[in-house]
């Protein structure tokens, strides 16, 4: 299971006739610790199972959907076909996480985590809903399914968590497991909302792979950056466009080694898929919606999208754009340089904000500005909140009226 979108695995025990899979919902223990309590806020947990030990359970199918919400929360449902050796009772448990986010003496939310911010958590194991218990994780771990190593490095890493816990009775053979939830996922200085899911823990399922394998991604007609690869070798993903969008990639490599690799996709309608046979991914999932989406690209070095070089054909961003959004933060500086632009440069300036949210000009000109660059997709009239470009639309207007006069 995952979220961002989002987390599992099978004990057997000795002498007992189930297994214990334990899934962990860790929605930031993929970015550092300092970034947490420098530049993030923690909207909610949530987001992707680990599995503890080595099971005998293999997975033969796992369907994986992702949906943004119109509240940017991420919607998530996963359906699992688990083939099992034997029949038997087995407790099924999803961790939540634990984090110095968690501490009531650090949190920004003053308090330690409410498993309710991970909403309307359902399973059905073949078919039948199952009852979801919510305890923390002593209670959970201290009811025997564990070695004592197992509960002493999981009472330590989330000696505040919660556990959602059902029992499910398997048969011998497939079955069918599927659950859903919503949660918020976090955002960054950088980004509106990031989200990430484990992958890599399907090496601790027998076999080590999943047989048929398939992700849906729907972000809506959001821009957003998804992985590159799932593998060391960076082999790239073979995303799909299942409806109306686009794609393309960025793999540049860093002098000291490495590459920075990402996908980057612009939707109008649709989502975006991933299909493959014998998966077995080495790194995980993530997606992230830059601020960019609904406002203007930020200006950093490493981001295609701040540079006026052309990304496989594309541009992300130029002067102009980048003299507006200076503009919105009240620069004098970028006020003087827009002084000296062109009335048409003006009226690029004025008009970006209609153009990342896909307005379909009548204007030749304005639409052929604007068609060069990956996140415009023209899809017709568009909603614009003007609050944000307030400074914007009042400096330029000033400056072609004193033209005029």
């Amino acid at each position: 299971m995952a979220g961002a979108g989002y987390k599992r695995k099978v004990i057997m025990m000795k002498n007992k006739i189930f297994a214990t899979i334990i899934a962990v919902f860790i929605g930031l223990i993929v970015f550092s610790t300092s970034a947490w309590a420098n530049d993030m806020e923690f909207v909610s947990e949530g987001s992707h199972i680990i599995p503890l030990e080595i099971s005998d359970i293999s997975i033969k199918k796992e369907r994986l959907e992702l949906k943004k919400l119109d509240n940017y929360d991420m919607e998530v449902k996963v359906q699992f076909i688990f083939d099992s050796p034997s029949s038997g009772s087995r407790t099924i448990g999803f961790i939540t996480p634990n984090d110095e986010d968690n501490d009531p003496e650090t949190s920004p939310r003053g308090k330690e985590y409410d498993p309710k911010n991970i909403k309307n958590f359902k399973t059905f194991v073949n078919g039948k809903s199952v009852k979801i218990n919510i305890v923390k994780i002593d209670e959970f771990l201290n009811k025997g399914f564990f070695t004592k190593e197992v509960e002493k490095e999981y009472k330590e890493k989330y000696s505040r968590a919660y556990v959602y816990y059902f029992k499910a009775d398997l048969k011998k053979g497939e079955n069918t497991v599927e659950h859903s939830y919503s949660y918020g996922g976090i955002y960054a200085a950088l980004n509106i909302r990031d989200y990430s899911y484990v992958l890599t823990t399907i090496s601790r399922w027998k076999n080590k792979k999943v047989e048929d394998f398939e992700m849906i991604v729907d972000m809506g007609d959001e821009f957003f950056v998804l992985p590159y690869t799932f593998w060391n070798d960076y082999r790239p993903i073979n995303w799909e466009i299942v409806g109306e969008g686009r794609q393309t990639s960025q793999k540049e490599k860093y002098p000291n080694g490495g590459y920075l690799a990402r996908t980057f996709v612009k939707m109008k309608k649709g989502y975006v898929r991933y299909r493959a046979k014998d998966f077995s991914p080495d790194v995980e999932f993530y997606t992230y919606i830059p601020w960019a989406s609904v406002h203007l690209f930020n200006n950093l070095d490493n981001e295609p999208y701040a540079r006026d070089l052309p990304l496989n054909g594309y541009k992300f961003n130029d002067r102009l754009m980048r003299i507006g959004e200076k503009i919105d933060y009240r620069s004098e500086e970028a006020i003087k340089e827009a002084e000296k632009l062109s009335d048409f440069e003006l009226e690029i300036i004025k008009n970006y904000p209609f153009a990342v949210r896909g307005y379909d000009f009548s204007r030749k000109d304005l639409k052929d500005y604007f068609s060069q660059f990956f996140w415009y997709i023209p899809k017709g009239r568009v909603h614009v909140d003007k609050r944000e470009y307030e400074r914007r639309m009042e400096i330029v207007n000033d400056i072609l009226k004193k033209r005029k006069r």
